[in-house]
């Protein structure tokens, strides 16, 4: 599994179908982690815009090591 972190609020891993940009919002608690998908993506160019437009203080250079389309299960 990929996990590539962002930033401390914004992570991206991978299901295996399509890269899943998790946000996290508030803070942690005792039944709830805070973090939700925030976008589900097929391309890295789709990755660096939600990335982007969610996490505008995130690296995105960190993504450049993607392909770019996620790899289709065989």
């Amino acid at each position: 599994m990929i996990a590539i972190t962002i930033t401390d609020r914004a992570r991206v891993t991978s299901d295996g179908r399509q890269w899943i940009l998790w946000v996290r919002r508030g803070r942690e608690r005792k039944k709830a982690t805070g973090w939700r998908a925030a976008a589900y993506c097929f391309t890295r160019t789709g990755l660096r815009g939600a990335v982007a437009r969610l996490s505008p203080d995130g690296d995105l250079s960190l993504l450049d090591q993607l392909p770019e389309f996620h790899p289709v299960p065989g």
